[in-house]
């Protein structure tokens, strides 16, 4: 798939989302009843209003998701460091002191382990360095597993948003449905976005370091 076309999904799809759970929270029957005879009149309008609506929530979303990653790798280990001292035995990383060693040699560096966060950091920024030299079929699974990993990411932060709005619609308006009701289904599909987005960003930060060190393996 095109680099440009999944940029604008990464935004589209949990804009979309954000946009669509907002509203059934949100609006009543008759609010809906009144928006569709509004819609029929001035159909191109809203539309374009709906898209624009979609695309700027998105483009929140996938900031708001940006700034979770930060905070979330400020306080827990990246992909990189669990890879690189073998700490999530589910996703480990095949023929690691080969890879390790490959790295640490470029470098001109000690492979001492374990690795600590900046060492392990300035590893996975060099292969990241080396993979633009690697193949084209590597880094097109880069692109592949960097693009699940975001969408991942961004559909987590859909679910979060859209908790928000609901939070805060909620406090000024109850509706009928229990508040907790939602609040239970927002936090499973966070739950479970988030949990594919961590996966995802395993799966990504190994082929980086594959694709890096693809000279090592080849016969």
């Amino acid at each position: 798939m095109n680099f440009r076309v999944q940029d604008l999904m990464k935004i589209l799809i949990p804009g979309i989302i954000t946009t669509f759970l907002s509203g059934v929270l949100i609006l009543d029957v008759k609010q809906f009843t009144v928006l569709s005879s509004l819609i029929k009149d001035t159909m191109a309008v809203w539309i374009l209003v709906f898209l624009s609506v979609v695309y700027l929530l998105g483009y929140f979303v996938d900031f708001l998701g940006s700034l979770l990653e930060q905070l979330f790798y400020k306080y827990f280990d990246k992909p990189s460091l669990s890879l690189l001292n073998e700490k999530l035995k589910r996703i480990p990383l095949s023929d690691r002191e080969q890879i390790i060693e490959y790295l640490c040699e470029k470098l001109k560096r000690s492979s001492h382990r374990p690795f600590d966060k900046n060492s392990a950091n300035e590893l996975f920024k060099y292969a990241n360095v080396l993979k633009d030299y690697s193949s084209k079929r590597g880094n097109e699974k880069i692109s592949d597993y960097y693009f699940s990993k975001i969408l991942s990411r961004n559909l987590s932060s859909s679910f979060l948003s859209t908790f928000a709005i609901y939070a805060v619609f909620f406090l000024i308006t109850p509706k009928a449905v229990p508040f907790n009701v939602c609040s239970l289904g927002l936090f499973l599909g966070f739950f479970c976005t988030g949990y594919r987005w961590r996966i995802h960003s395993f799966y990504y930060s190994r082929q980086v370091f594959y694709t890096a060190c693809e000279n090592l393996f080849k016969s």
